[in-house]
């Protein structure tokens, strides 16, 4: 029984759900009504079931390039919300993924990627990113995806707080789990999904 309204439905296949957990964030964190840690903890089963979409043969699901920069983005989010465990798992799914990478076409992560770098730990990247972010209405939508259209989209700047620690006040909020997000990941955890 459902505690909260205006839930998403989550008994789909793995991708929708994921659609629409995903427009659930984005709606939420567009009201004003979702802190960052909330839309954080729940965007990480977003992409854990983009994950099953992609890494099992049955679902047939290819992993574009927005879905490898969505691993990274949601990486760095969780190294500027300081939160290690998180973090340490998403640099792993990030690493298992880039052997299935589907799209091999030029791309500023797919360019910086063939370099070896450590992303991860990469200022300059991050410097670019958040230039990215900065001039992305001048940009090509043939050169995206962007920064600002994956999660946490143009809610937060993960490579900003990165570069400069204390420069994005949204991380820097309480760490308080949201009752809509807490009820949908007990939902995920729980049920078919788990």
């Amino acid at each position: 029984m459902r505690i909260v309204s205006d839930l998403p439905d989550i008994s789909g296949p793995p991708a929708v759900v994921a659609q629409e957990l995903r427009q659930y964030l984005s709606n939420r964190l567009h009201a004003g009504n979702l802190d960052l840690y909330s839309a954080f903890l729940l965007a990480v089963d977003v992409a854990r079931l983009e994950r099953i979409s992609y890494r099992q043969p049955a679902w047939s699901r290819k992993l574009p390039i927005s879905g490898l920069l969505g691993l990274y983005m949601l990486g760095i989010t969780a190294a500027a919300l300081k939160l290690d465990r998180p973090h340490g798992q998403i640099r792993e799914w990030f690493a298992e993924d880039l052997k299935l990478l589907s799209e091999h076409r030029t791309h500023f992560l797919t360019s910086r990627l063939r370099t070896g770098a450590n992303l991860f730990d990469d200022h300059s990247f991050w410097r670019i990113l958040s230039d990215l972010r900065h001039d992305y209405d001048s940009l090509s939508d043939d050169d995206g995806p962007y920064p600002n259209e994956v999660f946490p989209w143009d809610y937060a700047a993960p490579e900003r707080e990165l570069l400069d620690t204390g420069s994005e006040s949204i991380f820097g909020d309480a760490q308080v789990l949201d009752s809509g997000v807490s009820e949908i990941c007990v939902e995920l955890a729980s049920g078919q999904w788990a």
